[in-house]
C-alpha cells in the first residue's frame, strides 16, 4: 500500500480485499467460531441509503450480523457497557430457533436486564417460539419419510423452482398461487430495491416484470447454501378454498389464457353435445366439470400452479420453512414476520390489490356480500355429489393434514 490516504476506515477493507485471493462460498474453510465485533462491524459498513439509526440498524448492520448467525448453533453477546438500542436489536437478532444464547457482562443489572429482554425477543419473534404449523408439519413428514429428517442437500431443482430468492434481506419465499402471491411479489420488489412501493407495482408487473430470480436458477452449490442459510418462509391457504377461488378467477370469469387453454379441452372432453360457441370460446366450464379434469388420471392438459397443491408445489418435507403463515390471516402474520426479520415498520404487508378491475372488484362485492370467501366456496361444493366432495377432499388431503386445516365437512373422512 505504501501511500497516505485520506478517507474513512470502512475504505480500509477494499484495501484489504486486493491483497487477500478471493474464495468462493464452496471453497471458503468452515469456520468454529466467528468473533463480531459490534465496533468494528459499524466502521466497516457504510450506511448507504439509510438516513436514521433504525433504519441502517435493520438494514446494514442487522442483515450482516444475521448472515452469520444463520449456520450458528451458539451466540455468545458479551457487553461491557450499558444497554442502548443497538444492543437491543444485536440481542433479539440472536434469538433464532436453533441458538444457545449465552450472556456475558460486568454486572448483576445488566445480566438481568439482558435476560428479560430476552424472554421478550423470544416471546414476540415468531422465527424464535413454536410455530404449532411447523410442528404438525414435521410430524406429518416423519410419518410419510418414515422418520427421516429433511435431506441435508438439494434432492432436484425441481424442488425449488418455486421459490423467489430476495438476497438484501436473506430471504426465500415460496409462492403459491391464489395465497397472496401477488403483494408477497410487490413486498419482494420493494425489499430488493426494484420498486419505491407497493402501491407503485401493477398486478401485471408484480407477476411477469419483477425482476427476481428463482432459487433455481442458480447453480447448484449456491442453491444448497442459500437454503441452509437464508429465511425461508411459506404461506398456505384453506385447500378448497384456494381451489374455488381459482376456478372462478380463470375460468367462471373470461380470461384469454386460460379460457381457450382449458376451457375448451374441458369441454370437448366432459360435457357431451357441447354448443360450437362454448368450444370456440373456452368459457361456461362448470365446476363439476372442472373438478372431473383435475380428478382425471388422463386429463388432457398438465397441472397448472393454481390449483396443483401446496405441498407439491412448495414440498415441505424436503425444504425446512422457518415460518408457516396462513391467508386467514395473511396481514397480522406476514407483518408480524417481517417485523422479525428487522424490516422497518414503515414497510408492511399491502393491505389489498389496488388494481383489480372495476368489473372483478364488483363481482366480488357481489358475491362477498355478508359472506365469508369460505361461505363463498361451501356454495360451490354444496352443489355436488357427496362423493365428489370427498375425491375433492382426497386429492388435497396432504394439505389438509400438512398445513392442519379442518376437514370442510362432516361428510368426508
Amino acid at each position: 500500500m505504501g501511500k497516505l490516504r485520506t478517507g474513512v476506515k470502512s475504505h480500509l477493507v477494499g484495501c484489504l480485499e486486493e491483497l487477500v485471493p478471493s474464495q468462493t462460498s464452496a471453497s471458503a474453510s468452515a469456520a468454529d467460531v466467528i468473533v463480531l465485533d459490534g465496533a468494528a462491524v459499524v466502521n466497516m459498513l457504510q450506511p448507504g441509503l439509510a438516513k436514521r439509526f433504525d433504519d441502517y440498524a435493520t438494514a446494514v448492520f442487522l442483515s450482516h450480523i444475521r448472515t452469520h448467525l444463520q449456520q450458528a448453533r451458539q451466540c455468545n453477546l458479551s457487553l461491557s457497557l450499558q444497554l442502548d438500542a443497538l444492543t437491543c436489536l444485536l440481542l433479539c437478532s440472536c434469538v433464532l430457533p436453533s441458538h444457545q444464547t449465552l450472556l456475558k457482562a460486568h454486572t448483576l443489572q445488566t445480566i438481568t436486564c439482558m435476560n428479560t429482554l430476552l424472554k421478550s425477543c423470544r416471546d414476540k419473534n415468531p422465527l424464535a417460539s413454536p410455530n404449532p404449523s411447523k410442528q404438525v408439519l414435521k410430524r406429518v413428514c416423519a410419518r410419510y419419510r418414515r422418520g427421516a429428517a429433511p435431506p441435508v442437500t438439494l434432492a432436484s431443482p425441481a424442488h425449488v423452482s418455486r421459490l423467489f430468492v430476495e438476497e438484501r434481506h436473506h430471504l426465500l419465499y415460496c409462492e403459491i398461487p391464489k395465497a397472496g402471491c401477488t403483494n408477497w411479489k410487490r413486498l419482494l420488489m420493494v425489499l430488493s430495491g426494484r420498486a419505491p412501493s407497493t402501491t407503485a407495482v401493477l398486478h401485471t408487473a408484480a407477476h411477469y416484470a419483477n425482476g427476481l430470480r428463482r432459487l433455481d436458477s442458480y447453480p447448484r452449490h449456491e442453491i444448497e447454501r442459500r437454503l441452509r442459510t437464508y429465511t425461508k418462509v411459506l404461506f398456505v391457504r384453506e385447500p378448497l378454498e384456494r381451489l374455488v377461488s381459482a376456478f372462478r378467477d380463470k375460468l367462471q370469469r373470461p380470461n384469454p389464457y386460460y379460457g381457450p387453454l382449458y376451457g375448451r379441452a374441458i369441454l370437448a372432453r366432459y360435457r357431451n353435445n357441447a354448443s360450437r360457441s362454448a368450444l370456440h370460446s373456452g368459457t361456461g366450464v362448470t365446476f363439476r366439470e372442472f373438478l372431473r379434469f383435475l380428478l382425471d388420471p388422463h386429463r388432457p392438459l398438465a397441472p397448472d400452479v393454481h390449483w396443483e397443491p401446496a405441498a407439491r408445489l412448495c414440498h415441505p418435507c424436503y425444504i425446512t420453512y422457518d415460518f408457516i403463515g396462513h391467508f386467514e390471516a395473511l396481514a397480522s402474520e406476514a407483518d408480524a414476520f417481517l417485523a422479525a426479520l428487522g424490516i422497518p415498520p414503515t414497510l408492511r404487508f399491502p393491505p389489498k390489490e389496488h388494481d383489480v378491475t372495476e368489473a372483478v372488484r364488483t363481482e366480488a362485492m357481489h358475491l362477498s356480500k355478508d359472506k365469508g370467501s369460505f361461505d363463498i366456496s361451501r356454495q360451490y361444493f354444496s352443489r355436488l355429489l357427496q362423493h365428489e366432495r370427498q375425491l375433492a377432499y382426497d386429492l388435497y388431503y396432504l394439505d389438509y393434514i400438512m398445513f392442519n386445516y379442518s376437514k370442510p365437512f362432516s361428510d368426508v373422512h
